[in-house]
């Protein structure tokens, strides 16, 4: 009888793995979720952020207006091959020299949260950033544009790869009204 259970060991502990990596996913989601709902939509603020977590793929070049692709096959298969939660939200991290140029359609690379440190590659420093919500599926260089004059504006610069987090899509609902991202871009005074 022993043996039996003994065979099925690595088995639990890949569901251990699944159920604590959903636990992490749905805690990143509350916190998220609450930010959120003392957000204004559509603006923008100077604020500190703590430190964040995140498995990202390799350097890539992404389209986010995109469909489903072979980036985004190889990359979901890396997380369920290390136990990383692969569901919402997704974050799309846009280069600085994107941010410069203007073309933020173009992610360098997906990311999820993660709470596990052991399972990040990419880390966000605590310090300034420029945050802001926007009801809109995928942020334009509209939206990058209106933060990158606020930042101007409040005499910091950019220090760093900004990160677009879909909050809130047509997973969580129809009405599209009700779509949110929050960009956060590292400045410096």
């Amino acid at each position: 009888m022993c043996r039996i259970f003994a065979n099925q060991e690595p088995v639990l502990q890949g569901k251990i793995h699944q159920m604590q990596s959903s636990l992490d996913m749905l805690h990143v989601r509350r916190r998220q979720l609450n930010e959120m709902r003392n957000a204004i939509p559509g603006k923008s603020q100077i604020t500190y952020l703590d430190e964040q977590y995140y498995y990202a793929s390799p350097r890539c070049s992404i389209d986010k207006t995109g469909s489903y692709n072979e980036v985004w096959e190889t990359f979901y298969e890396d997380c369920v091959s290390r136990h990383v939660s692969q569901g919402y939200p997704v974050c799309y991290v846009i280069g600085t020299e994107s941010l410069a140029s203007g073309n933020v359609n173009t992610a360098k690379s997906i990311a999820f949260h993660v709470e596990d440190p052991s399972l990040l590659n990419l880390r966000t420093p605590g310090g300034m950033y420029a945050t802001g919500y926007y009801p809109v599926p995928h942020a334009s260089s509209r939206e990058y544009d209106a933060m990158l004059k606020m930042i101007e504006q409040s005499q910091y610069h950019v220090a760093g790869d900004s990160i677009e987090e879909i909050i809130c899509d047509e997973v969580y609902t129809k009405n599209t009204d009700d779509f949110m991202i929050r960009i956060s871009i590292p400045v410096q005074s």
